[in-house]
């Protein structure tokens, strides 16, 4: 006879046979939100006329079981240059704002890996703004010159480190 739980153990003999109960608390029994805030810039390796600038990003989310649902918001700058063919090859520098929100939902796989790190795994939408301003053109214009939008979704698959049962 066993019945499985897993935090605290103990055996005892009845009868001739032994009986172990296990008994487990939850391990997040008391997590209902969590936030999180990023601050970074980008890298563009590959793109030669893009120079980063900032980002900063900020989540907020609730769980509802090992499920996690998300919503942030991210704001990034960086600085674009393109070659004005117009005007004799003279390079125009933008400025590009970028404001981002998402939404996500996350699924923790408590009980995979030993230890503190927990699998994530999930889906994530998002919508991208994007505006352009002119800050040095060829003939010395300036101002805002457009905006593009991106709606982007893909999978999320990752790991939380716990640094104990109230923070990961």
């Amino acid at each position: 006879e066993a019945e499985v739980n897993t935090a605290a153990a103990s055996a005892s003999e009845a009868e001739g046979r032994v009986v172990i109960r296990v008994t487990k608390e939850p391990r997040y029994q008391d997590r209902q939100y969590y936030a999180m805030g990023v601050l970074g810039t980008a890298a563009y390796p590959q793109v030669s006329n893009v120079d980063s600038g900032y980002s900063i990003s900020g989540a907020v989310g609730a769980y509802a079981g090992d499920a996690m649902l998300e919503g942030g918001l991210s704001i990034a700058k960086n600085s674009l240059s393109m070659r004005n063919n117009a005007f004799f090859n003279q390079r125009d520098n933008f400025d590009v704002n970028q404001y981002q929100i998402h939404a996500a939902a996350k699924y923790q796989l408590l009980d995979v890996l030993p230890g503190k790190l927990v699998p994530v795994a999930g889906l994530v939408a998002s919508y991208t703004y994007r505006q352009y301003s002119l800050t040095r053109g060829f003939n010395g214009a300036s101002g805002d010159t457009g905006n593009s939008e991106a709606i982007d979704a893909g999978p999320v698959i990752g790991l939380d480190y716990e640094f104990n049962n109230k923070y990961a």
